[in-house]
């Protein structure tokens, strides 16, 4: 979410003004506009987060009378509740499906519930966000769906940086296959269905596997990578500032989340040139890869026409068992991918022809609608 902010607020037009307002105070993507930070650390337990709200909707009160905007776009359901507080026109965006990550108790749907009434205007990043919130919510007006975007020119230019991992340069010396996927090192990105995947392939193929990333579940992939004895064949490399440069020189980009909001990992592989193999999951990935497809959840694999989809493999991290009939799935397209150079030069051109419907031109024009337009 914090890159879809860094991008709207670097190129909305210059007359409009914004306040950027922060719950942490690590900045990792560049900002335009005045940027305020809202009080961050918390004690633990129920009356530490008290104490923190507290703080947080005094300082946030304070920076609405000092900046007395037009409106406030809230970005998570936090700054959705501060905003749902004042009498300020709220425009609430879900980047999320709300039923499975926003629905953990009672307090917090009710939370929803409420800025979900007081917001003027609800952004969704995909139709299945838009569905979700009908059917959890029963909110089936003032709702618009704004695909995230990527900024292409952007991208053009951060790709051609060769300064990369001396491993994976000699990897890309070798001439090995080398798979890439990418996105916060929890469960439910998938990492350890692409492991599992990934160390079929290797039965059969030299090949290798980057992971782009960091968070909690880093420790729990390692572990992993060793209880599959590929520790010579997989590369973490961390949050990168600068990805794409590792994205447009690997051969495929595999994206095995158990659900998702959008996607926009596939979109930035897609803009670099990458062939793309993702799961069927609710929702994003069929929106991008083939959105005439209307049938339910696939259960095989499908061809579509920017990517290849894949069903879901619901294993938890901690089960070893043995492959998947759906991880086996996944890993017979890898190897197909990097082995028939016709479907994988087919996909490289589909994927650089659809990352081009999400271009950052288009996404600041239909916002510029979204706050000249507020009913």
């Amino acid at each position: 979410v914090e890159k879809i902010i860094s991008l709207l607020s670097c190129n909305l037009p210059s007359e409009i003004q914004s306040t950027i307002i922060l719950l942490d105070k690590e900045i990792t993507y560049p900002y335009k506009g005045d940027l305020q930070t809202l009080p961050f650390s918390q004690a633990p337990g129920l009356f530490g987060k008290l104490v923190t709200f507290k703080k947080r909707l005094l300082s946030y009160k304070k920076i609405l009378n000092q900046v007395r905007p037009q409106y406030v776009v809230a970005f998570s359901l936090t700054t959705g509740v501060l905003a749902s507080l004042f009498s300020i026109p709220l425009i609430f965006t879900v980047h999320t499906i709300p039923s499975m990550s926003l629905n953990k108790g009672i307090i917090q749907r009710f939370l929803l519930k409420r800025v979900l009434g007081k917001a003027e205007k609800i952004v969704v990043v995909s139709k299945g966000i838009k569905k979700d919130l009908a059917k959890s919510y029963g909110v089936t007006k003032k709702v618009q769906v704004l695909y995230n975007p990527v900024d292409i020119e952007d991208i053009k230019i951060k790709k051609l940086n060769s300064s990369l991992d001396g491993t994976f340069i000699q990897w890309k010396k070798q001439g090995i296959p080398v798979f890439i996927t990418a996105g916060t090192l929890r469960e439910q990105k998938g990492h350890h269905v692409v492991l599992y995947a990934f160390a079929e392939v290797r039965k059969k193929i030299e090949a290798k596997l980057v992971i782009l990333g960091s968070g909690e579940g880093e420790q729990e992939l390692r572990n992993l990578v060793k209880h599959l004895s590929i520790e010579q064949d997989v590369l973490f490399l961390g949050f990168q500032e600068n990805h794409y440069k590792y994205l447009a020189r690997a051969d495929v980009f595999v994206f095995a989340s158990l659900f998702e909001g959008f996607g926009i990992g596939l979109i930035e592989a897609m803009a670099c040139g990458l062939p793309c193999i993702a799961t069927d999951c609710y929702s994003g990935p069929r929106e991008i890869l083939d959105p005439k497809f209307k049938e339910n959840e696939i259960q095989a694999l499908r061809k579509a026409e920017y990517g290849v989809l894949v069903p879901v493999s619901v294993r938890k991290i901690q089960d070893k068992s043995p492959i998947s009939k759906k991880e086996q799935v996944l890993s017979k397209i890898m190897m197909q991918m990097v082995q028939d150079i016709e479907i994988k030069e087919t996909y490289k051109k589909a994927s650089l022809k659809r990352a081009g419907d999400f271009d950052i031109s288009s996404y600041i024009t239909q916002w510029e609608e979204v706050l000249s337009n507020r009913d």
